[in-house]
């Protein structure tokens, strides 16, 4: 007598076989992204079944192999769907085994990479709150190299949001606990973040010192790829600097090293860094087409949000170069429509917003603007929404919306002080000091000028001292005050001769008009 199969018992038999070699053959391909992606919704349907008959472990090993190529190709819902299923799958083991460490580990793991996919996406809200579930998972195992894991990664989402003390003392606390434990790649990405946090407070003799203690490390382990970042850094330090030769010599030497790795990412990542230096030095040909070989990289590699990041970038310098910038900023925009990448939505708004506010066309320009103001606010990016509210601004002022542009303004700054972005704080209240003239309100337009002089003395930064100095003057001289106008005036130009400023003619022609006496309300 034939045996008849149960039809459900063979769709079982089925499903496991077609899980179970999809879960082995993504972990084979972990290196290959392009495989990856080809049998995609295949291993995502492996990595659904196994959660679905509590096969855990099988999901946990799903979700490590596909979690790099996931981010890098800009696939956010599958991204935080794989590791949404990763964090549950490792909380259930780890109850089920609390006193095995590993598997608190495993749990604190996902938990950090769930909240670094919200982070990287603009999610800052949500990636706080799973950092906040990691950091006291951590705390309950009692293991100082989880604990020093959260600390970093707590302290880059601080430093994100430009509060860079907050990020610092978390990165300093990191490294206590860890090199206590004596693990060196660990302690090398602690010596990184301090030494990035302290180069964004230009602190480069600070930046300087660790970053070489870095690099000793690099070469002690053999880690090619965080060398180059290293090298680059050293680079940016020497631009910095103003010595531009050896910035060149470092990011050719980490450029050679990047083709070394055959790592696509890591080449480009090198590349982009050289076109930016070359942008820094006006050779704006030269940043063109690094970031064309950049780009071409990119998009054989498949890496969305990086193809959309370097098109933003290369906008910059096509511009500079006089080409019309339009249709690669919207092509950036439709790519990060495309893969839910709410950060680059509201960088490629805001650059075509610009452009088109350069052309005067008002319309399309706000309504750009104020989409990415939403956005930058939807995910809780300070700076971006400060950026969106000055763009505003700068707007109003054209049209001469006055009382417009001091609400804009007066919001970036709002955001701006919560964020400790110093210099772009310095430049709104700038900005803020001249519309509240422009509205004969001279006693708030001074109060706001002056507290942007002192910021741009702490700064150092030259030229805007100059040129609030050259307004308050303006100030001063509407408020009757002739000898006060003069002494500020001069106080710009002694500045801007120091520097060889273009802006000296100006500040010249105000300076005869105060001599002679003159105080007509010209703006």
């Amino acid at each position: 007598m034939q045996t008849i199969l149960d039809p459900r018992a063979f769709f079982r038999l089925s499903a496991r076989r077609f899980a179970d070699y999809y879960r082995a053959y993504a972990q084979s391909q972990a290196r290959v992204p392009s495989h990856l992606i080809d049998d995609l919704e295949n291993i995502l349907g492996a990595l659904d079944w196994h959660y679905e008959t509590e096969d855990f472990q099988g999901v946990m090993e799903i979700a490590n192999a596909l979690d790099d190529t996931l981010r890098s190709s800009g696939r956010w819902i599958e991204a935080i769907h794989c590791e949404q299923l990763a964090v549950s799958a490792a909380q259930r083991l780890h109850t089920e085994h609390p006193s095995e460490l590993p598997r608190g580990l495993d749990l604190v793991s996902f938990q950090c990479s769930l909240a670094t996919t919200y982070a990287l996406q603009g999610k800052y809200e949500e990636a706080r709150r799973t950092f906040n579930t990691a950091f006291e998972t951590s705390q309950d195992l009692g293991d100082a190299s989880a604990f020093a894991m959260i600390l970093q990664l707590v302290g880059l989402l601080a430093e994100e949001k430009g509060k860079y003390e907050q990020a610092e003392q978390l990165y300093q606390q990191s490294l206590t606990r860890l090199q206590q434990v004596g693990y060196l790649p660990s302690i090398a990405t602690s010596f990184e973040q301090i030494a990035t946090v302290a180069h964004k407070q230009g602190q480069y003799e600070r930046s300087l010192n660790f970053y070489k203690e870095k690099l000793a490390i690099d070469r002690k382990t053999g880690d090619l790829v965080s060398m180059i970042s290293t090298i680059h850094q050293l680079g940016l330090l020497a631009a910095d600097l103003g010595d531009f030769d050896s910035a060149e010599q470092y990011e050719q030497s980490a450029l050679e090293l990047a083709h070394r790795s055959d790592q696509p990412s890591v080449i480009v990542e090198a590349l982009n860094n050289s076109a930016r230096l070359a942008y820094r030095r006006e050779d704006y040909e030269t940043a063109y087409q690094l970031y064309g070989h950049a780009l071409e990289i990119a998009q054989r590699s498949g890496n969305q949000p990086e193809v959309a990041n370097i098109l933003r970038q290369q906008a910059f310098t096509a511009e500079d170069l006089g080409y019309d910038v339009r249709a690669m900023l919207e092509e950036s925009l439709k790519l990060s429509q495309a893969i839910e990448d709410y950060s680059g939505i509201a960088r490629s708004s805001l650059q075509l917003g610009e452009i088109y506010l350069e052309k005067s066309d008002y319309s399309r320009a706000q309504a750009l603007d104020e989409r990415a103001l939403r956005t930058a606010e939807s995910i809780g990016d300070e700076a971006l929404t400060t950026l969106a509210w000055q763009q505003l601004g700068e707007l109003a002022q054209q049209r001469q919306d006055w009382p417009e542009a001091q609400h804009c303004y007066q919001n970036g700054i709002n955001h701006c002080r919560d964020s400790n972005q110093r210099e772009t704080l310095a430049l709104l209240l700038h900005q803020l000091g001249q519309v509240l003239y422009q509205q004969d309100r001279f006693g708030a337009a001074r109060q706001s000028l002056e507290e942007s002089l002192q910021l741009n003395t702490e700064l150092g930064n030259q030229e805007a001292m100059a040129g609030t100095l050259h307004q308050l003057a303006w100030v001063a001289a509407e408020e009757g005050h002739a000898d006060e106008a003069r002494r500020l005036c001069k106080q710009s130009i002694a500045l801007l001769e120091e520097i060889g400023s273009l802006n000296l003619d100006t500040a010249r022609a105000s300076l005869t008009e105060f001599e002679q006496g003159a105080s007509s309300g010209e703006r």
